[in-house]
């Protein structure tokens, strides 16, 4: 038993020409825009069609009830503390946010729990990625952000793949896979959701914006840990096979 970082940590296709051709279309400048990702506190899977899910099989109508009511419980207040980052970065930087999906229902969570709430001033800086995305033109975008801050687990990491600081807004029901960002080394960007406050994630992200090359110099040692970690990791399992 030992610790091998999330394969995430390995991502590396990009899409150039689709991403440039969106940012292009949005106005969005390199490392002048962040990304904000959405999620609620129990994935909606039973709002996802089958076959694009794991398990297809139809949840029964107390699951669905007993999701919906704890999403409902928790998403506006969760969700406040991203927009107050938004609201901050905009009114202090002047640039832009994107709205940006980890997994497809993530759009439908846009406008009521990130856009919506919004002050007109800042609205007016906002785009929303409405169509989905793979991996390789979402982490070509990643790439071109200023930062990245998602209450999905994974596009922290591939954000970190690029060189680009991100903020993991972690929700208690997302699982133990949260602990990897304290082990590779970057326990203040990481905010257990209900022990933080809007104003701690949009001052840690103005912080960044401020020092942005002391932050990318520990993503950079952060990063170096992973692939060490992944090394180990993997020439372990090479071993394993080859005595057998």
């Amino acid at each position: 038993m030992d610790f091998a970082p999330d394969a995430t940590f390995g991502t590396h296709v990009q899409n150039e020409q689709k991403a440039l051709e969106f940012m292009k279309s949005q106005a969005l400048e390199p490392r002048k825009f962040i990304c904000v990702v959405p999620r609620l506190r129990v994935t909606p899977y039973y709002r996802i069609a089958p076959e694009l899910r794991f398990d297809p099989a139809p949840w029964s109508a107390e699951r669905v009830k007993a999701a919906d009511e704890l999403n409902n419980q928790h998403k506006e207040k969760d969700h406040a503390k991203a927009r107050e980052a938004m609201i901050t970065w905009v009114r202090k930087t002047g640039n832009p946010v994107l709205l940006c999906p980890e997994m497809i229902h993530n759009i439908d969570l846009f406008d009521e729990l990130l856009f919506n709430p919004l002050p007109d001033d800042v609205k007016k800086k906002v785009i929303k990625k409405e169509s989905f995305w793979r991996i390789d033109e979402a982490t070509t975008i990643y790439k071109n952000a200023t930062a990245v801050i998602s209450l999905e687990c994974h596009s922290p990491i591939v954000a970190y793949t690029q060189g680009t600081p991100a903020f993991y807004l972690r929700q208690p029901e997302d699982t133990i896979k949260g602990e990897m960002y304290y082990d590779i080394g970057l326990p203040e960007w990481v905010f257990e959701i209900g022990k933080t406050t809007g104003s701690d994630v949009a001052g840690r992200l103005m912080d960044v914006y401020r020092n942005y090359r002391t932050a990318t110099a520990s993503l950079a040692a952060a990063m170096k840990y992973v692939r060490k970690r992944q090394m180990k990791a993997m020439l372990k399992i090479s071993a394993i096979i080859e005595m057998r």
